[in-house]
């Protein structure tokens, strides 16, 4: 019941219960517009991750990403927008 991506999992005194460990494969993806040739950064609960660029038409994709809330932004430029990613879902976002 506890998210250990996010929590963290403490067992240094050893587990209480049954530990049981659901893995899957089936990560989410952002797909977005920003002005072309910048570099996009996203965070989640854990901070920062390595920035993708816009191509030449200003499309952007992050593959691989678990479950949860992202924040993204232009480098350099003012502003901000956050947007849930949910198991195998591709969410979208304009940054322009």
């Amino acid at each position: 019941g506890t998210d250990v991506v996010r929590e963290g999992l403490d067992l240094s005194s050893g587990a209480a219960d049954a530990l049981r460990i659901l893995l899957s494969g089936n990560t989410g993806t952002i797909r977005g517009t920003a002005p072309r040739g910048k570099m996009i950064i996203y965070e989640d609960s854990r901070g920062s991750h390595p920035g993708v660029f816009t191509d030449s038409s200003g499309q952007f994709r992050v593959d691989g990403l678990a479950p949860g809330r992202y924040r993204l932004r232009v480098l350099q430029e003012e502003g901000e927008k956050e947007i849930a990613v949910q198991e195998g879902e591709t969410a979208t976002v304009d940054l322009r």
